[in-house]
């Protein structure tokens, strides 16, 4: 029996799951969205905390967009986007905060589950700082708007 999620314009997908960041050598938390704009066309933001030792503290906020080259049982995509990588240390009482932004470009694919349900897989070079490949898993949920 196979399983087809069918990807339609309109449709809303939101996500959450764990994520590693080869640099900074720690896994974190992603929260996710994406909306699609065509079958093929969308944009996902996402915001990801990394479980870094105290006194740090290091998040990313991402917005990517995704190109949809296979569709069906294995949903597999491009993707190009923005991201902003802030960390902050405190100690003694001060914090000390600082931001970079860069780039984002990699791929990955929606395995669907059933009919609203997916695993979502996702590798991607993010350049901000000095740059890290960023490995990333979780579940989707399809909330569709037709």
């Amino acid at each position: 029996m196979s399983v087809s999620l069918a990807q339609e314009a309109g449709d809303l997908r939101v996500g959450a799951g764990l994520i590693y960041g080869t640099e900074i050598e720690e896994a974190g938390i992603n929260l996710n969205a994406e909306y699609l704009f065509t079958e093929k066309i969308s944009v996902a933001p996402s915001y990801s905390i990394f479980f870094t030792p105290d006194p740090v503290s290091f998040n990313v906020f991402n917005i990517d967009g995704r190109y949809y080259f296979l569709s069906g049982s294995a949903q597999v995509y491009g993707l190009l986007g923005f991201a902003n990588a802030t960390s902050k240390i405190e100690f003694f009482g001060s914090k000390l905060k600082s931001s970079d932004s860069g780039l984002n470009i990699g791929g990955g694919a929606v395995f669907p589950l059933n009919d609203t349900f997916g695993i979502n897989a996702q590798l991607k070079y993010s350049t901000p700082g000095d740059g890290q490949l960023v490995l990333q898993g979780g579940i989707v949920y399809t909330i569709k708007t037709k």
